[in-house]
């Protein structure tokens, strides 16, 4: 019997390592700062919101429906993030999601 399971394939060639690094592995208990284009700086503004961990950040994701235009802003509101790093946010947790939860 073949297996059906066909492996994530990385839509984008230039993903950083801490991307890869967090697609590839389970989101567990990771710091808000395993997500990429999330800097210290800004991990330190959204753990003092509350929001802490990937967990919590993935949530607001799927909360706003993984709809791109909203998850970014809240992103800028919350945190400043600029919009490299709005981005590199979204593409990672899209990316984790996609190859996580969405079979």
């Amino acid at each position: 019997m073949m297996d059906t399971m066909r492996p994530y394939v990385y839509k984008h060639s230039d993903s950083s390592i801490k991307h890869r690094r967090f697609i590839d592995e389970p989101i567990g208990n990771k710091d808000v700062t395993a997500v990429s284009g999330i800097t210290h700086v800004l991990g330190a503004r959204l753990k003092s919101a509350g929001y802490g961990s990937a967990y919590a950040l993935l949530g607001q994701y799927v909360m706003f429906n993984r709809d791109t235009v909203c998850f970014q802003e809240w992103l800028r509101k919350m945190c400043g993030a600029n919009i490299k790093e709005r981005n590199n946010c979204y593409r990672c947790l899209n990316d984790w999601y996609m190859k996580n939860v969405a079979h």
